[in-house]
């Protein structure tokens, strides 16, 4: 493995990772006290690639990187637990555990099968996890454990998340048209596994999954394509309930907002063009506010719950070498925007690290270098900066300071905010069910608002109060 430093300034740093018969693709990033794991997506050329999948003419897996704050490379290791022509279909995100262990969420591609009496061939994909043992110390181990064993299989692995007692991976089974909840007890290496079988959910369009108040909230187009569909789980994989809105998207990001809201990257199909927005959305009320872009969004990552550090893309004017940083704004604007100039960057992830850090993770394609037969090769690179102007906020949450008493309420609610300069200039209230009741401007925007509740009838309202800073905070109020 050799590593080239390119660029070395007061602010940012650039790395490339890579290895002769390997190409490698940079999909995540964690970070932990001063050291950094970089994953990667591997194929191993073993003899040259020569366009079909044989056995064994390459190998599948992924590649970990342990990295020191300059970048330069402590170890790595590569893991492939069986590899083959179709063998392991390789991660592509990775979780730190308190324990200092990483799960690492991956799946085996078992090639065309015939699943049960009937003559429905697939290819079947067996969802696992690997749990590897203090990658920090001396002497890393890997401990790989099967979650399923199943040969007809057709499992896509949609999201996966941890906390202190578990991890989860979350994934859809096409074949079986079911969303499957798969848990890791880190304790005792133990699984559970909890299955919702879906019917108005299609399997073939994008499906995407947040986690936000210890609910799972899962994303996608219903079986016409012509509907949003939103199917909530609570945190043992139960289902709660589905919300359908009439929204023609495809979505290929979602990120948590502040409340209930959630924001998605996602393109429509208009007038015979694609064109690509952002959406604030709330899974009771539906699209709260969607915006245009005329960027190519790559990856979004939160600096605080109103504002993200997004990864793109300006298609109509950016060499194939440049990618952009910027911060979107609780107006969904983009700000401080920076471009990076890196020849033949083509960016995967964007993270905030422990250290405050800006840092993106990607590949570098480079044609046809270093393996004979005209294989695809690919880089790895980080790039890291201070990317102070983008974070000057990151600690900050005005919408905290935002209060609403007594709720539940009988008669009237206060809604305050602590801040002097932050006032409230509107409101709208929404049933349960997401259709408008009321909305009002409120002439002199004010600190203090008093609301009026006594003719509703009891139940469970949404009210959505907007500020003078332009965010919008959505809270749940209960009237008796």
């Amino acid at each position: 493995l050799e590593l080239i430093l390119i660029n070395i300034k007061a602010q940012e740093k650039y790395v490339i990772l890579y290895n002769n018969d390997t190409a490698i693709v940079g999909t995540d990033i964690i970070s932990h006290k001063d050291k950094m794991v970089v994953l990667g997506t591997s194929f191993k050329f073993d003899p040259p690639y020569s366009g079909t999948p044989i056995e064994g003419e390459y190998t599948y897996g992924s590649k970990l990187f342990l990295l020191d704050a300059n970048l330069n490379i402590l170890k790595e290791q590569q893991f492939t637990n069986g590899g083959g022509a179709y063998g392991v279909i390789p991660a592509y995100n990775i979780h730190l555990l308190d324990t200092e262990e990483i799960i690492i969420p991956y799946s085996i591609n078992k090639g065309i099968v015939t699943c049960d009496n009937s003559n429905f061939a697939i290819h079947s994909k067996q969802v696992e996890a690997i749990s590897v043992n203090k990658f920090f110390n001396a002497n890393p181990s890997f401990d790989f454990h099967t979650i399923n064993d199943l040969n007809c299989e057709d499992q896509e692995i949609i999201n996966s998340f941890a906390n202190k007692n578990y991890s989860v991976t979350i994934s859809k089974d096409k074949y079986r048209k079911q969303i499957e909840f798969r848990w890791l007890n880190k304790n005792n290496i133990s699984f559970q596994k909890k299955v919702y079988q879906y019917k108005n959910l299609s399997p073939y369009g994008n499906i995407l999954c947040a986690e936000k108040d210890q609910n799972f909230f899962v994303f996608g187009s219903d079986s016409t394509f012509e509907s949003l569909l939103i199917l909530k789980f609570n945190s043992d994989g139960d289902f709660i309930s589905e919300f359908k809105f009439p929204i023609k998207s495809s979505f290929k990001k979602i990120v948590n907002k502040s409340g209930d809201l959630f924001l998605l990257i996602g393109d429509e199909y208009i007038a015979n063009n694609w064109k690509q927005y952002i959406y604030e959305l709330n899974p009771l009320i539906g699209i709260v506010r969607k915006v245009e872009i005329t960027n190519s969004i790559v990856d979004i990552t939160p600096i605080n719950e109103t504002e993200f550090a997004i990864l793109y893309k300006n298609l109509n004017t950016d060499p194939l070498r440049a990618f952009r940083i910027a911060k979107l704004d609780s107006a969904l604007t983009f700000q401080n925007e920076k471009i990076y100039n890196y020849i033949n960057s083509v960016p995967n992830r964007i993270k905030i690290l422990e250290n405050g850090k800006i840092a993106v993770v990607g590949s570098v394609y480079t044609k046809h270098e270093y393996t004979s037969k005209n294989n695809p090769y690919f880089k790895t690179f980080v790039l890291l900066d201070n990317f102070d102007i983008l974070l000057e906020n990151r600690n900050l949450n005005p919408l905290k300071k935002l209060s609403i008493y007594p709720n539940p309420a009988k008669n009237e609610i206060i809604i305050i905010t602590k801040d002097e300069e932050t006032k409230i200039q509107a409101l709208a209230l929404f049933s349960s069910n997401g259709n408008k009741i009321l909305s009002t401007k409120i002439n002199t925007p004010s600190n203090e608002y008093f609301f009026d509740v006594s003719d509703l009838s009891s139940g469970i309202y949404i009210i959505q109060i907007e500020l003078n800073n332009g965010n919008k905070e959505n809270k749940k109020i209960i009237k008796n």
